[in-house]
């Protein structure tokens, strides 16, 4: 590969210097512009280099000519025959920015602060001081020229001044208001003015003029509101000179903060949520603030945080700004003063840490959230922070290794034996204060290797995952039981892991907090957000937002693109069709057909995206016999993809008769431009979505992925029958909805009575673990503050152990997790730890001093494929471990009579291997009686047929 890619860009260089030419015709250069963009296409891993060749030839022409050539090359692009990739050399090349700026602000910057203001509206208890908006717009706007103009005489010497005159600014004696939209309207003319010395275009050409990049109206009018520059009272001056204004006092962070209240803005799909955050992020840095962008998507994050990123670093403010997903900025939060994992570990082996965090360092923090409705998610809200500490040494390992020789024996192998022998003596010699919580963790580890083989898991890649709802994740971990799976599977013949992979993995392992997502926003000084989704929140999630978080102003920025013409025509068979399975792969590859057809008069074909519930739903439909004929022209684009190969196929997607497979999560944020205005002309770009969205906010994030920027597109759906279960919707509630024309409108009433069903039962949940979540709060201060016996007695509570020379309780929970027990599946994930409580509380206040081990199992029927038609979770005794796997469950399939006799089946596999005291058996339908079984197993239009069973 090496000595490919060297080969590769030695001709590539090659073609640059022997066949592109600046004495070439504007026709010549276009034609040779047009060749290198699609080989970018063809061979994405490559794109930065072909697009850096672009570019430093666009810049030779540009020396060797005059600024109005790259105009007129961009405007015979413009005009080009081969729309799609003329287009995106004209939006993918700086050189080009100049022309790209113009078609896109002639669209954007035609909307006035009147347009805005006529159509922004609020909740009803806020009030809207529209004329302090508009004036506070018109003062701003005549600022950021009259620094553009006075920019363009000398663009270094401006730029320069800009970056230094914003901190002197935060000492200029006026309102807040008025001092917070001077620093705005240096940092946007500062992103002008650096836009157009890094594109070369500095053709001025009047304020009316499309050339220049800068926020559109209702953008500012976003960061108005967020940063609370709305009053009339508090206008001030127009402009201010830095050089000539008297110091005042410098207002200390916190109380800057104060004058700030929690709250999102509402700014459309496509609108430029970005551009808000990042500008509003730079404003609350320069004043002192430390800010943290939380996205749902780590790829989208890294995307944002690139385009931002110079900007950043020329107002000095890259250490005070961090993007990232909500996970990672709220575990940085919980380790400001170090990663407790580490810190943990250091204080076991005495060690000495460094703290990346002191408590001196009192700047407010802001958290600026992008997609509030994500927060919402199960993986997020009413999920757990569970660090855990890994503790390495020789004595340790020596342990480890001798438990797993002797695990034939391990019947015979009693806690109170391995603590006399010299192996565990020289383990409490290496670790004496802490002799209790070892005894613990060993105590863990023996419990482990009694039951680890009864556990499903994959090995890949030498790694050990699990599966996580239709996928597969290596970051699920069940403690030692993965453990001695690593050591297991070295041992195969041949061996799957590799002897380093199994000795990374041998060491103690201590769970050293439950720390709730829920509860860690609420560290923040300040809460704002923008969103595409905040209308179609659902009531009681924005009712929590108010009380629990204090998030209390809601603002919608109108489109600057005009009225959405998206066409769905939502209860009708033609846009909404449900299908039976067996029929659903040739129904798509039909629906997919028929979308492609242009719907005016000429035959130009439109391009379709279509988004899967799962990476396994879309590969079962893209390796299926239906769609073969179609498969070597689509592309697929999932979470494995690579950030080149994903940017291919985004700009692919969106070219004529492109057909594109998705999973759910590029549904959200990914920006699906179409530059083709003949696919336009068209209908526009189809997406097809082909699962029922719990959440609505999600489906119009899907949506979104279409007509956007004010152009055509269409949406439609094509459902299962089978999935629709979970919304407690059968065969006779289709008919009805046939009838009745009312398929959209059904479902999505179905889809809130499920989520008013189930949504006290989680915030039930999250208010349960806060205790868990201060309690480790209260670790965390023991353990900075070191205070090693109270951290001690917190770390020994919380890694629970099984009791020496007494017996053991052992219960499976075997449940029916097809769609029509979707909401119990939901009750038990809340329900399970406090089932553990109370049975250890029970038997406590009885006198029987038993261990309790539960499994949780559950079964489906032959309708679903081997892995899936029973699954079940490791034995444990910590009900957060089981809460994991029920997590990962995803309710499904469903045929009458349900497969409990395979269900049961499991059970007695598990007596044969270890006793088992009692089976709780949840289900809404009988077992399949015995001609059932083989009517199913042998049926190959639902079923799979007897072959594969």
């Amino acid at each position: 590969r090496s000595n490919w890619t060297k080969s590769f860009l030695i001709k590539l260089e090659n073609y640059r210097n022997n066949s592109l030419s600046t004495n070439s015709t504007d026709e010549q250069i276009i034609h040779q512009l047009l060749l290198l963009k699609s080989t970018s296409l063809i061979i994405s891993v490559f794109k930065p280099d072909i697009d850096e060749v672009i570019e430093r030839f666009l810049q030779d022409v540009r020396y060797e000519s005059d600024t109005k050539r790259i105009a007129d090359i961009g405007l015979k692009l413009n005009s080009h025959s081969n729309k799609v990739l003329a287009q995106m050399l004209i939006n993918e090349t700086k050189t080009l920015t100049g022309y790209s700026l113009i078609l896109r602000n002639e669209k954007t910057l035609r909307v006035t602060i009147s347009d805005i203001l006529d159509t922004l509206t609020t909740d009803m208890d806020d009030k809207l001081d529209k004329k302090g908006l508009q004036s506070h717009f018109e003062a701003y706007e005549e600022e950021y020229w009259s620094l553009v103009e006075e920019g363009i005489m000398d663009l270094d010497e401006t730029l320069h001044s800009i970056t230094h005159d914003v901190y002197k600014l935060r000492r200029l004696q006026c309102d807040q208001q008025e001092r917070l939209r001077h620093i705005l309207a240096r940092v946007s003319a500062y992103w002008s003015l650096a836009n157009m010395k890094d594109s070369g275009e500095v053709d001025y050409q009047g304020r009316e003029a499309y050339n220049i990049l800068r926020p559109h109206t209702g953008q500012i009018v976003a960061i108005f509101r967020l940063l609370g520059i709305e009053n009339a009272e508090e206008v001030g001056d127009t402009a201010v000179d830095v050089n000539d204004m008297t110091d005042g006092r410098l207002e200390h962070p916190k109380q800057f903060i104060n004058g700030l209240t929690n709250q999102l803005v509402e700014v459309l799909t496509g609108e430029g949520k970005s551009v808000v955050l990042g500008l509003t992020a730079i404003v609350l840095a320069i004043m002192g603030c430390s800010v943290q962008c939380g996205c749902f998507s780590e790829y989208l994050s890294k995307r944002d945080l690139m385009a931002f990123e110079s900007l950043f670093h020329a107002f000095n403010v890259t250490d005070s700004i961090k993007y990232g997903t909500y996970h990672h900025l709220c575990e940085d939060l919980i380790n400001d003063y170090g990663r407790v994992r580490d810190l943990v570990t250091a204080a076991m082996n005495r060690r000495e840490v460094t703290m990346k965090w002191t408590p001196q360092d009192d700047r407010p923090k802001v958290l600026l959230i992008d997609e509030v409705d994500v927060f919402f998610s199960s993986d997020f809200y009413g999920n757990l922070y569970k660090p855990v500490a890994t503790v390495k040494d020789r004595s340790v390992e020596d342990l480890i290794k001798y438990v797993w020789t002797h695990r034939e024996n391990s019947n015979k192998i009693r806690f109170s034996e391995l603590k006399e022998s010299i192996i565990y003596e020289s383990l409490l010699r290496r670790y004496p204060s802490w002799a209790d919580l070892i005894e613990r963790s060993v105590k863990c580890m023996l419990c482990d290797l009694l039951s680890f083989d009864s556990h499903d898991y994959i090995v890949m890649d030498d790694q050990i995952g699990y599966k996580d709802h239709d996928g597969i994740s290596f970051d699920i971990c069940y403690g030692y039981k993965t453990m001695f799976a690593y050591f297991k599977e070295s041992e195969a013949r041949p061996p799957k892991i590799s002897p380093t992979t199994l000795q990374s993995k041998l060491s103690l392992s201590i769970e050293c907090g439950r720390f709730s997502y829920a509860e860690i926003p609420k560290k923040f000084d300040l809460m704002m957000g923008v969103t595409g989704t905040l209308k179609t929140l659902p009531p009681p999630q924005k009712d929590l937002l108010r009380n629990v978080y204090n998030i209390s102003r809601y603002t919608y920025i109108p489109s600057v693109y005009g009225l959405n013409q998206m066409a769905f025509a939502r209860d009708t068979m033609q846009d909404c069709k449900i299908e039976d399975k067996a029929k659903f792969n040739a129904t798509l590859r039909n629906e997919i057909l028929d979308r492609l057809k242009s719907l005016s008069d000429n035959c130009y074909k439109r391009s379709v995206l279509v988004f899967f519930e799962s990476t396994p739903k879309l590969l079962d439909f893209y390796n299926s016999k239906e769609f073969a004929s179609m498969k070597g022209e689509t592309r697929i684009m999932i979470e494995e993809t690579s950030a080149a190969d994903k940017e291919g196929i985004v700009r692919n997607a969106v070219t004529s008769g492109a057909v594109t497979l998705l999973s759910r999560v590029f549904g959200r944020g990914t920006d699906f431009f179409c530059y083709d205005d003949k696919l336009i002309q068209s209908g526009g770009v189809h997406v097809i979505q082909t699962f029922v969205s719990l959440l609505i906010t999600e489906e119009v994030q899907i949506m979104g992925r279409t007509a956007r920027q004010g152009n055509k597109g269409s949406y439609s759906m094509l459902l299962v029958k089978d999935d629709l279960e979970k919304f407690e919707l059968d065969s006779n509630d289709i008919d009805i909805m046939r009838a009745q024309a009312s398929f959209y409108s059904t479902i999505d009433k179905k889809r809130c009575e499920r989520f008013l069903k189930e949504y006290p039962e989680n915030n039930k949940y999250v208010c349960e673990i806060k205790d868990d979540h201060i309690k480790s709060l209260s670790f965390l201060e023991s353990l900075i503050r070191g205070d090693m016996r109270r951290v001690n007695e917190y770390l020994c509570l919380t890694n629970i152990a099984s009791m020496d020379n007494v017996g053991t309780i052992r219960t499976i929970c075997l449940m029916d997790a097809t769609g029509s027990m979707t909401h119990l599946l939901e009750m038990c994930k809340n329900t399970v730890q406090l089932m553990f409580n109370r049975l250890r509380a029970v038997l406590e206040k009885m006198g029987a001093l038993s261990n309790i081990e539960m499994q949780f199992a559950v079964y489906r029927n032959y309708n679903c494929h081997e892995g899936s038609i029973v699954q079940a979770s490791t034995w444990e005794s910590n009900g957060q471990n089981l809460r994991q796997f029920i997590q990962t469950i995803s309710p499904k399939g469903g045929w009458s009579n349900e497969a409990i006799e395979l269900g049961l089946a499991h059970v007695i596999t598990e007596h044969d291997k270890r006793a088992i005291d009692q089976v709780i058996l949840i289900g809404d339908m009988p077992p399949n009686t015995p001609q059932e079984v083989i009517f199913k197993r042998a049926d190959t239009i639902t079923g799979f047929g007897e072959e594969y069973w």
